[in-house]
């Protein structure tokens, strides 16, 4: 039986209790701290060694694993209950073995192994993975190259790939270079990915296909699971969105990738008109011009947009024949995982509104239930805060936590905001309202 957590008042409007604490003889230096969306767990990945022999390891519940050349892609279910990640090791100067870990079980080895998801239950994970895979380009593990610290070299060359889920492995189909992870239906019943074949690009759902397209956004499934959408360009040219069994914005300039609200009466993606980019809503433009943009998220009943975005840096995807573009990530990764883009110029944008200050990575905007408020964690420099929006007053500066070493995805749950922090040693759950009463 566990007992109940000692809450910690914070200033004004919020609160805390404690997660873990790491020990005094644990090296936080280089540490990726990563918190289940809430903050009901956490788990970092710690540097060992000098930086021109440097390993990993991960620590959790309070025990140091075994280290690995590369290790990263760990991410918690919703109830902080089930987690996976992803490790390898070096073999030789062109071979690697990769593995899975789901609930601290090791996986099947394989050549390389992408990041891995959940199940929304947590029970059951899927990834993709090859056999015969060559790696090129090899680095010095350590060096700044622009990569997470645990991301295989860029060169990889030959082998099968393939979807495993839940360990049993699928049909063989390439994942591109990005190699986006399958994303799993609300209920868990269905798989989704997009995967190549020498004609084109597939969206594959269980046993379906989709395309060929010549162009294709990953596949994303609406909150409800009742919807699947996606970009992409057919044979033909002439791109559009599909959701469902709808197809919108068809012959489009440039498309990005589609989200949709949770009760599925509304949709949004990223567009470009002329040299800048615009968000759409229903076919209709509700913001912009930007450079870039990132991160679209709908209010539950489509009231409201958050997103991401950069009036600086450009996006350098252009299509030179007339077809249809789909739009590139519009995002930037560094050595840590921190997104960064246009000299550190990213700003939260509700509706038409630039909201707040510039940050140098801004996450995922998240809407609470009744679609009146938005979190979103921020980094200036190493300083970490979280935010906490209005979305009916976007001209007022948003509430912003005290600072912290690390913070993760923030989780609406009764009226207040509760996400992970990191705090030196300490790791925290912080559950804050965003106003002077408290929660």
């Amino acid at each position: 039986m566990l007992c109940p957590l000692l809450l910690t008042i914070l200033p004004a409007c919020a609160q805390e209790q404690p997660i873990a604490t790491a020990p005094e003889d644990l090296d936080l230096g280089g540490a990726i701290t990563v918190f289940a969306a809430g903050g009901s767990a956490a788990a970092m990945i710690l540097s060992v060694g000098a930086e021109d022999d440097r390993s990993w390891r991960l620590w959790h519940n309070g025990t140091s694993g075994p280290e690995w050349d590369y290790l990263d892609g760990l991410r918690f279910s919703a109830d902080g209950q089930h987690s996976c990640y992803r490790a390898g090791k070096r073999d030789g100067p062109e071979t690697q073995t990769w593995y899975v870990f789901h609930d601290d079980e090791q996986g099947k080895p394989y050549s390389w192994v992408g990041m891995p998801t959940l199940r929304p239950d947590g029970k059951e994970v899927a990834y993709w993975a090859a056999e015969g895979v060559t790696h090129r380009g090899e680095r010095e593990v350590g060096r700044s190259t622009g990569l997470t610290p645990a991301l295989s070299p860029p060169g990889r060359e030959g082998g099968d790939y393939f979807v495993v889920k839940g360990y049993k492995k699928g049909k063989e189909y390439q994942p591109g270079r990005s190699a986006p992870p399958p994303v799993y239906r609300a209920d868990g019943k269905d798989l989704a990915y997009r995967g190549a074949v020498p004609k084109g690009w597939l969206i594959l759902v269980g046993r379906k296909e989709h395309g060929p397209y010549l162009q294709a956004t990953p596949p994303q499934w609406s909150p409800s699971g009742k919807h699947l959408t996606w970009s992409g360009v057919p044979l033909s040219g002439q791109g559009r969105i599909y959701a469902g069994r709808k197809e919108l914005a068809k012959g489009s300039p440039a498309l990005g990738q589609p989200v949709v609200s949770s009760d599925g009466k509304h949709l949004a993606w990223p567009a470009r008109r002329d040299d800048d980019l615009v968000v759409v809503v229903d076919e209709m433009v509700v913001s912009g011009p930007f450079g870039r943009i990132g991160r679209l998220t709908l209010a539950p009943k489509g009231t409201s947009v958050a997103f991401i975005a950069t009036e600086g840096e450009r996006s350098t995807s252009i299509s030179s024949n007339g077809d249809t573009d789909i739009l590139d990530a519009m995002e930037v990764e560094d050595d840590f995982g921190f997104w960064r883009g246009g000299g550190g110029a990213w700003r939260l944008v509700i509706n038409e509104n630039q909201v707040g200050k510039e940050w140098d990575y801004l996450g995922q905007p998240v809407f609470s239930a009744d679609g009146k408020r938005i979190a979103v964690e921020a980094r200036k420099d190493e300083d970490w805060y979280m935010l906490l929006a209005e979305a009916a007053e976007p001209e007022q500066d948003p509430w912003q936590s005290e600072r912290f070493d690390a913070v993760g995805e923030p989780r609406f749950v009764k009226g207040e905001v509760r996400f992970g922090a990191r705090r030196g040693r300490e790791l925290v759950q912080i559950r804050a309202t965003g106003t002077s009463e408290g929660p």
